[in-house]
């Protein structure tokens, strides 16, 4: 059984340890001294596969889209009194009527031209329909209007 040697980090001890498996110079490449630790790395990877990650890192993902902030009553609507949202960044949006009826189109329905079925649906008091992908947030807050 190989001898085990372990290296205080903050020591120093392991600054003069050639810890490289290969050599640049003459393209000549070893099998790494511990394949426990290359077992290992490809466990974290193939686990990391199972899960969508493909071994690739989308910080963008990761970073929270700061919200869009909308007055209902700056939208326009088409002839029937429908809107279509469209975008990934969260909505906040302000209306001064109340939020009558929510759901998701279950009906092949067009708006506008765009197809909405399976999108998400409010509809507000005397006011228009507005039509969004069901992933995208919108947070509704009613009050008077901002001046």
């Amino acid at each position: 059984m190989a001898e085990t040697h372990i290296i205080d980090p903050l020591s120093h001890e392991s600054d003069n340890l050639d810890l490289s498996i290969g050599s640049v110079d003459d393209n000549e490449f070893s099998q790494p001294d511990y394949p426990e630790l290359q077992d290992l790395a490809q466990s974290l990877i193939d686990v990391g596969n199972e899960f969508g990650f493909g071994g690739e890192f989308d910080a963008g993902s990761q970073v929270a889209m700061a919200p869009i902030s909308l007055d209902l009553a700056d939208l326009l609507t088409d002839e029937s009194g429908a809107l279509v949202l469209t975008g990934d960044s969260p909505i906040e949006l302000h209306a001064t009527q109340n939020v009558v009826e929510k759901g998701v189109v279950q009906d092949h329905l067009q708006v506008g031209g765009e197809d909405v079925n399976g999108f998400s649906f409010m509809v507000f008091d005397h006011g228009p329909t507005l039509y969004f992908p069901s992933g995208l947030d919108i947070a509704v807050s009613v009050g008077d209007p901002v001046i």
